[in-house]
């Protein structure tokens, strides 16, 4: 013995028992998930004759979704629950294969053969009825994904006959033999993605927005909605048919559209207009202060709309910015000029011309002078000529000579008109704020609406950096659908979670100044749920941080979970 320690010299080695346990986020998912009904939805539709049921393997999938870490997402989906209750989460004892990549590939197939838009829009109503949304604003947009794999990969591959085709593009990282596919999404009033649909590579906006509507006009045509989109659907024959559904419409006017009428409304609103002070449509910090007036203007097929010209108060265009950019495509536009001869005149003023157009839209005065010289002819031997050869006649030539200056006067004019922005619509007009904009809205309203836009554009970045599907590993098509659809139904849980701790839970704004799905995963992470016999009695628990412990609780409490519910117990 030791004396001074007065404990065992030799210290022998024990086995402790293994305790399966599971990440405090992804039981809050998964729990979330079942609560839904999506497990019995999934297993109702899908063909249910594997070893593992299509709705506890789409579980399974989601709830890596869960996580903080984005690169561990999606893939390798055995390794995140290699420690985790599986007998639990799979509803019995099964096979290792049940979770290998040829598995989950199985399940892929299935969901695209039960159509995985169809799907989705059920599993977003199921949401909207739980959370017990009711919404008349969508924003509509469209947003595409690259697919890591090499044409030879890619085209090695046998793509059914009814999947759609994608189209390579230049990938984030440079590459242009990527696949990229193209879909769309219509967003709620509070930021749930409704509909998400696979398009083929390469589709046209106009031909995505018609798939839009077509959705539409099938489930919500007894509804009088206010569709939302930049540019991407100031098309007549969309409007047309917008209108003849009884449909609002609220987007960006192109510069092209209707016989430039956006361009008639920036005349008319420098020459006329009188801008008011409409405040500012952002929460945070420094958000610009906006000004605005409106214009009636008519299309070229008669209909009369809305024009609501803005611009901030505070417009960025100073002297010192058109100086500054005027004078790089100044630099840009006369590179080497001064040291080029021109063997005709007509070549000349063709240059001038270009420089010329080149700074038409800065706030610099150009002239470009134009001047004849001549060199002395050459020669048609070599050698010292002869007395009798002729003096050889002089070569004429031509070079130009630009200047430009700085105008004040033109760089009041483009800081007052660059500025501004169109947005048309065709919803009534209003002096008083209405509840429902639908019966009349002021240009405030309007300008609410549409600066709505970031909600379904956060929805992009929400599948893309926090779920992972900015890149799919997924070389098969119809796979790469069915993936898309669980991506989609993982950002609708996280969204489910996020608005349920904020309408509940609004102490927690003082802990997160910004409370966002990612910052509450992320502040739960050291926490692990296991279930044990304590005494004789199965009890759950919490393993981490206690600050973190305490957290976890309360989101489940908002959430209506029990603590059965986080180990799959019901």
């Amino acid at each position: 013995m030791n004396c001074e320690t007065d404990q065992p010299d030799e210290l022998e080695y024990g086995e402790a028992p293994f305790i399966p346990r599971l990440p405090a986020s992804e039981a809050i998912g998964m729990a979330v998930f079942r609560k839904l009904g999506l497990v019995e939805l999934f297993d109702s539709e899908l063909t249910r004759n594997r070893m593992v049921s299509p709705g506890r393997r789409a579980m399974l999938m989601v709830g890596t979704s869960c996580r903080t870490e984005k690169r561990e997402r999606l893939c390798n989906i055995s390794d995140h629950y290699r420690y985790a209750p599986l007998d639990r989460l799979m509803g019995g004892s099964f096979p290792t294969s049940a979770l290998s990549g040829e598995a989950f590939g199985d399940f892929l197939d299935d969901l695209y053969d039960a159509d995985p838009c169809r799907m989705y829009c059920h599993i977003a109503s199921k949401v909207r009825a739980y959370l017990k949304i009711r919404s008349y604003v969508y924003n509509i947009d469209f947003s595409n994904t690259t697919i890591l794999s090499t044409e030879t990969e890619h085209r090695s591959v046998t793509v059914p006959e009814d999947a759609h085709h994608n189209m390579f593009g230049k990938s984030k990282e440079g590459r242009d033999d990527c696949v990229q596919i193209n879909y769309s999404a219509m967003v709620d009033s509070e930021g749930f993605v409704n509909y998400l649909q696979y398009h083929d590579g390469n589709t046209a906006d106009c031909s995505m927005m018609g798939y839009v509507l077509d959705f539409i006009e099938r489930t919500m045509s007894d509804e009088n909605l206010v569709l939302v989109a930049d540019c991407k659907m100031v098309n007549l024959s969309i409007l047309d048919r917008i209108e003849w559904e009884n449909n609002y419409f609220v987007s960006k006017c192109p510069e092209s559209f209707s016989e430039h009428v956006r361009d008639r409304v920036v005349a008319r609103s420098i020459s006329e207009g009188v801008f008011t002070e409409v405040g500012s449509f952002s929460k945070r910090r420094k958000a610009p202060i906006f000004e605005a007036c409106e214009f009636r203007e008519r299309l070229e097929n008669g209909d009369s709309c809305r024009f609501i010209a803005f611009r901030e108060c505070n417009r960025p265009h100073s002297y010192s910015f058109l100086k500054k950019d005027g004078m790089r495509r100044w630099e840009k536009a006369c590179s080497g000029v001064s040291r080029r001869h021109y063997g005709t005149l007509e070549a000349a003023q063709e240059e001038a011309r270009r420089i010329t157009d080149a700074m038409s839209d800065t706030a610099y005065a150009v002239s470009v002078d134009i001047e004849e010289l001549t060199k002395p002819g050459k020669r048609g031997r070599r050698g010292r000529p002869s007395s009798d050869d002729p003096v050889p006649e002089p070569i004429r030539y031509w070079k130009i000579r630009p200047r430009c200056e700085f105008d004040e006067e033109l760089a009041e004019g483009i800081s007052t008109s660059s500025d501004i922005r169109v947005i048309i619509t065709n919803l009534p007009e209003s002096e008083i704020e209405n509840e429902d904009p639908r019966e009349g809205a002021t240009i405030a309203q309007v300008m609410r609406i549409y600066f709505g836009q970031w909600k379904i554009e956060k929805s992009f970045a929400d599948m893309k950096s926090r779920v992972g599907a900015d890149r799919l590993f997924v070389h098969n098509e119809n796979r790469q659908e069915a993936l898309l659809t669980v991506i989609g139904v993982s950002v609708l849980i996280r969204g489910v979670i996020q608005y349920t701790i904020r309408s509940r839970l609004p102490e927690l704004s003082g802990r997160f100044p910004t409370m966002t799905i990612q910052r509450i995963f992320r502040a739960m992470q050291n926490v692990n749920v296991m279930e044990m016999d304590v005494g004789g009695r199965t009890t759950v628990l919490l393993d981490g941080p206690p600050d973190e412990r305490e957290l976890v609780k309360a989101v489940a409490e908002a959430l209506d979970l029990k603590p059965a519910d986080l180990v799959c117990r019901r």
